[in-house]
């Protein structure tokens, strides 16, 4: 998973094999490390009706609804 931050926008892109772990596992996380910190960022299937992130303890976390997860797993989209 790659992220892109950019003002106030985070953008995330996923791989073909990531899609796939979403479709099963229905989370990916990934983590960069820094001298003293690190930067944690997790998508992660939900039963919610919109996207939602936050942003907490240096972690973020996008929630995807189950809808939009499906939509991508099972189509080209």
């Amino acid at each position: 998973m790659k992220i892109r931050i950019k003002g106030n926008s985070v953008r995330m892109r996923i791989s073909r094999s990531e899609l796939d772990k979403i479709g099963t596992d229905g989370e990916i996380t990934e983590k960069t490390e820094f001298s003293h910190a690190a930067l944690t960022y997790i998508l992660k299937v939900a039963d919610i009706d919109e996207l939602y992130a936050t942003f907490d303890h240096n972690t973020i976390t996008m929630l995807v609804p189950r809808s939009f997860a499906r939509q991508w797993v099972d189509t080209d989209r």
